[in-house]
């Protein structure tokens, strides 16, 4: 009976890791540090985690990328101390001017990272600022206050941290 549940209990963990394997859990986060331009048009909100608008925004943002198939669905992350409450600026990356409000970033030093783990096993946004701490430490440089995720309809995000000199 004991060596029946221990071969179970066996069975099943090494199931959960094969799943995860093939889910991409143990795929690093890569990270690069360019010199990049880029600007975003979207809509800024600040409100509490639950709020319905950051979802109408997020979908408004993302048929954006349907009607243009060039622009890229971007979430604009700033770090608050906050828990309940959340800032984001929702919109596309595009190279065509839109009427929209919109977030200009030129000649930034950015510490960009590609996850290309699925979502179920993709690791925590607090794990992977604090690994582009680490990799902005060792070119001796400091993390701004937000990042900038890019989605795309495959299951890799592309991260951007804009850095500055320590």
């Amino acid at each position: 009976m004991k060596a029946a549940v221990i071969f179970s209990s066996g069975a099943i963990a090494l199931i959960a890791l094969l799943v995860y394997y093939l889910l991409g859990g143990f795929n690093p986060v890569a990270f690069t540090l360019e010199i990049d331009d880029i600007t975003i048009y979207g809509r800024l909100i600040e409100s509490e985690y639950e709020d319905p608008q950051l979802e109408e925004q997020f979908l408004a943002a993302k048929k954006l990328t349907k009607d243009n198939g060039q622009n890229k669905l971007v979430v604009v992350d700033y770090f608050l101390d906050s828990k309940d409450s959340v800032k984001q600026f929702i919109g596309v990356a595009s190279k065509e001017m839109l009427d929209l409000p919109s977030l200009v970033l030129t000649e930034v030093t950015f510490i960009k990272g590609v996850i290309t783990a699925h979502p179920y096993v993709r690791p925590h946004p607090l794990k992977v600022r604090e690994l582009a701490t680490d990799f902005a430490f060792e070119n001796s440089l400091d993390l701004d206050a937000f990042s900038i995720e890019f989605y795309s309809p495959s299951e890799e995000i592309n991260v951007w941290f804009p850095g500055k000199a320590l």
